[in-house]
């Protein structure tokens, strides 16, 4: 997916979120990630097609899915 050019070096970044309690201790009750990486255009990973990317996910989210249930 182009997004421009954010430069000549690679990073990777993840944003959190969490669902506390209301009380002190404020305890988490869940909490999610989502992990991304930027990679500068020609200097990593070869062209995706977006139905390959949704497969992926479908894919990795089916995994998730799947670990929850067997806890």
């Amino acid at each position: 997916m182009p997004i421009g050019d954010w430069g000549d070096y690679g990073f990777n970044a993840t944003w959190y979120v969490a669902l506390l309690e209301t009380t002190p201790l404020y305890g988490i009750i869940r909490g999610d990630r989502a992990d991304w990486m930027y990679v500068p255009a020609g200097k990593g990973i070869e062209e995706v097609k977006p139905a390959e990317i949704g497969e992926e996910i479908k894919t990795k989210l089916n995994e998730e899915v799947a670990l929850t249930l067997t806890k």
